[in-house]
């Protein structure tokens, strides 16, 4: 069963909101993201950035062309091919499931 869309988009609020309100004060610069899985070690304060562009979205949208009948057209850019069923979804940076949030 999925997830209703409202629901879904709380629960990425809350953890943006999470990520939002941290103190920046010991940290002298912002560490991109994707740079910031990596092991725990003694002194290695880090200030994680990532940057979420969520809105909804349409899966088999016409940026898919003639998925799912032609396979390289589900790995055009913008296209969410989804479960192959024409629906409105919350995608994270054009991404369904959206970015990793590894630290």
């Amino acid at each position: 069963m999925a997830t209703p869309p409202l629901v879904l988009t709380g629960l990425l609020l809350k953890l943006l909101m999470l990520l939002i309100v941290t103190d920046y004060s010991q940290s002298n610069h912002l560490t991109p993201g994707e740079d910031c899985l990596r092991e725990c070690t003694a002194n290695d304060v880090r200030a994680c950035h990532f940057k979420f562009n969520v809105h909804h979205y349409q899966t088999l949208s016409r940026a898919c062309y003639n998925c799912p009948y032609n396979a390289s057209d589900c790995a055009r850019p913008h296209c969410v091919p989804g479960d192959g069923v024409i629906r409105q979804i919350t995608v994270v940076n054009n991404r369904m499931p959206g970015p990793p949030i590894q630290v």
